[in-house]
């Protein structure tokens, strides 16, 4: 990510992308790049119409997108940039978990065939990673190291990082000062919005999962 002029920054937008079939399948979906179906193309529509109406509001606009590089956030990303005539950069650091061994695999199958493994994610030391992939503490460093450079040369007060479940719940144990394995009492909805906002030296969570645009069935 290339440095931008200091400015104060004030809020940074943590949007998820859209729905999947991985997500419909429930399949572990981390570095596997898959596209939006129509129902996530649908939801990110509704986040883009939302987002363009806010863009028209004094103090509320976005002076920067940044994405994950994984298709189902960065064709979200495009999507809201279009409709607010935004350019996406993309960012490495914002890709997703690497479920490793387990990448593509329904989670009911895992349960069955490898239980051990399943239940060292769901219980077990965030600092290991998952057989081939990554832990959940890596994934919090990369994804922080991109909030805090953002703080240090911010391209404007409003950001929009669109990532996916487990980056946005890894920066929001850290803003609130909660262990890494806090993310497992933490969901976020496709096409959701969480926010921190920078106030006082440091980071406050403003929002968490707001998807009050989505029409969830």
């Amino acid at each position: 990510m290339k440095e931008k002029t200091k400015a104060v920054i004030k809020e940074i937008l943590l949007i998820r992308h859209g729905q999947t079939d991985f997500n419909v399948q429930r399949r572990f979906c981390g570095s596997t790049d898959i596209e939006l179906n129509p129902r996530g193309i649908a939801e990110t529509e509704a986040l883009a119409k939302r987002l363009a109406a806010m863009q028209k509001t004094p103090g509320k606009e976005l002076c920067y997108i940044l994405s994950s590089p994984l298709l189902r956030a960065r064709r979200t990303a495009e999507i809201v940039g279009c409709s607010i005539g935004m350019a996406v950069v993309t960012d490495l650091r914002l890709t997703e978990l690497d479920h490793g061994e387990l990448e593509g695999e329904i989670v009911e199958d895992t349960r069955r065939r490898n239980p051990e493994v399943l239940e060292n994610f769901l219980q077990g030391d965030c600092k290991v990673p998952l057989p081939g992939g990554e832990s959940m503490e890596q994934v919090q460093t990369r994804a922080w190291n991109v909030v805090q450079e953002l703080q240090s040369f911010a391209p404007g007060p409003r950001v929009a990082l669109f990532t996916h479940q487990m980056v946005i719940l890894t920066i929001v144990c850290k803003v609130l000062g909660l262990p890494v394995s806090a993310w497992r009492n933490m969901r976020t909805d496709r096409a959701s919005i969480t926010s921190i906002v920078y106030s006082r030296g440091g980071w406050v969570l403003y929002k968490l999962n707001d998807s009050a645009h989505i029409d969830n069935p």
